[in-house]
Formats: structure tokens, C-alpha cells, sequence
């Protein structure tokens, strides 16, 4: 049976209480900047989407927001069926972070761990960097973070993309002053879904392949020569509501000194059987 979507929202709202170990309330003030704002906002635009959708027939704001809130959740239940303990710790980070601005980067970190159970990696979490991934004896490890737009952003052509050379900076400064190991068999992986957006809004643009490639073609060169880590992949992600499929696409490149187990175990990570973005609906908040 079909079940009405203020059912949906309040089952995701107590499936998320459950994962997260936090209570979330419809309606409360997300701009206190605590972390469960960011999902308690995300439910009550949900809420209200339904009601526009109610009396106007335009549902697919309400589905936009519904499956964003369903994908952390299904995130969170396969690590917690892969290993209770991997999911207390992603719970114990999320505490400690305690910002609303980390909840992006804390679901890529959540999407990245379960993408890796699922293609077969035993996965373990640590503070820097994020994520050990083991296979076949060996192990490689990714530093996660995600890219966001903000109106002082340029997006007008690829190579002004300031805000995820940002990021890329800011890690290769953390990775540089705090003498992390396992450098060059580290993949620093970038989520550009909310960039690709609203570049997307600017140019009019469905797929941003050649918008991507350009990007890397550009920066990449110029950057290598201090990069510390073995790999960046930039990673965006959408969905078609319609068909009710997901999508997304994989860039990224090798620095030189790269360690071979990174040759031999990213393409795992990361197949290229993936299907493509393609005429998806890429959502606002990543």
C-alpha cells in the first residue's frame, strides 16, 4: 500500500533518530548552527513541500528533499549492518563536530564508507585520514570533503572555481602541518554535487563533464608539484525522480609518486561502470 508522504516524513525522521542517536523536531530554527539542524530543516522543507505539492500537483519538490533524507538513512543502515562499531563511530564524530556546516562533508564521509562495504572493502574509520579501506591484503585510505557554493563563488567559467580549490588547499595545508601517514596511497575525494548545481542554474547545463574535465585539466597540472596526497577524485551525484534511479560521475587524477596499491584499488572504489549523470535532477544541497 502506498504510504501518504507525512507517513514517509515521520518514518525517515525516527529511522534517523535511531541511526543518529540525536531527537529531531519538525519546525525547529536551523540557523543555531548544532549539526541535527541541518536534518531537522531538511524535515520540515519536506513538510512543507508536500503541502505546495497538495495544492499545486508540483510533487517533485517534495521528492527531491524525501530522497535526500532517504539516501542518509540507507547510508547509515549499511554500515550499520556491515559493523555496529563503524556506525558508533561515524555517531561519536558527529557529536563531537557538533556544526551544521560538517553535516555535508559527514554524509559524503557516511556515503563514501558504504559505497566501499558495498565494492567489497573492509572499511575502518579514523580521524585523518577519514577512511582506511582494505582489499586483497593491501589498503588504501580517502580524506573526504565536500565543495559548496557561496555567492562570492565565480562561477562563470571552469576556472574560477575557487571554492573547491579551497578545499583541495585547505587539506593539502591539514595533511602538510600534520605530517599524516600513508600520504601517497591517500585519495583526497572531493563532493562537487552542490558546485555542479549551481553552475548548472548559471549555464543551463544538465551534465557537467566538460565543465569537469576542463577543471581538471587546468588546476590539476598546476597543483601536482605540492599536492601530498596519491589522488584526487571529484565526485558529483544526482537522481531522476521519475525513474526513481541515482546517478553521478567520477573525475580524477594520479600524482606521480602516487604508491601502486592506489593504481590497483581505486578503480574499484571508483568503476567506471557507474551509469552517468544524465538529465538528473541535481539537488541543492548536495
Amino acid at each position: 500500500m502506498h504510504r501518504h508522504p507525512i507517513q514517509q516524513i515521520w518514518e525517515v525522521q525516527r529511522e534517523l533518530e535511531r541511526l543518529l542517536q540525536i531527537p529531531l523536531r519538525l519546525g525547529s530554527d536551523a540557523t543555531t548552527g548544532q549539526f541535527s539542524h541541518i536534518v531537522e530543516r531538511m524535515l520540515t522543507e519536506a513538510s512543507d513541500a508536500w503541502g505546495h505539492a497538495f495544492y499545486t500537483g508540483d510533487a517533485l519538490p517534495f521528492q527531491v528533499i524525501r530522497d535526500r533524507l532517504y539516501d542518509l538513512a540507507a547510508r547509515l543502515r549499511e554500515i550499520e549492518q556491515y559493523d555496529s562499531n563503524l556506525l558508533r563511530r561515524f555517531q561519536r564524530d558527529m557529536a563531537q563536530q557538533g556544526d551544521s556546516t560538517d553535516f555535508f562533508g559527514f554524509r559524503y564521509e557516511a556515503r563514501t564508507a558504504a559505497f566501499a562495504i558495498k565494492r567489497g572493502f573492509d572499511v575502518s574509520k579514523r580521524e585523518s585520514p577519514d577512511l582506511i579501506l582494505s582489499h586483497s591484503g593491501d589498503f588504501i585510505c580517502i580524506e573526504c570533503t565536500s565543495g559548496r557554493y557561496t555567492k562570492d563563488v565565480d562561477l562563470s567559467t571552469p576556472f574560477e572555481m575557487s571554492k573547491i580549490m579551497r578545499r583541495i588547499e585547505v587539506k593539502m595545508e591539514s595533511a602538510q602541518d600534520g605530517n599524516w601517514p600513508y600520504q601517497r596511497r591517500t585519495i583526497l575525494a572531493i563532493d562537487i554535487t552542490n558546485v555542479v548545481h549551481h553552475h548548472n542554474k548559471i549555464h543551463g547545463e544538465t551534465t557537467s563533464s566538460s565543465m569537469l574535465n576542463a577543471f581538471l585539466k587546468y588546476h590539476l597540472g598546476l597543483m601536482m608539484s605540492d599536492f601530498p596526497f596519491g589522488a584526487l577524485v571529484l565526485e558529483y551525484f544526482g537522481r531522476n525522480h521519475d525513474r526513481q534511479q541515482s546517478g553521478g560521475e567520477v573525475l580524477g587524477g594520479f600524482h606521480p609518486a602516487a604508491e601502486e596499491v592506489l593504481f590497483k584499488l581505486l578503480p574499484i572504489m571508483y568503476p567506471e561502470s557507474d551509469p552517468p549523470l544524465d538529465r538528473y535532477t541535481v539537488p541543492e544541497e548536495g
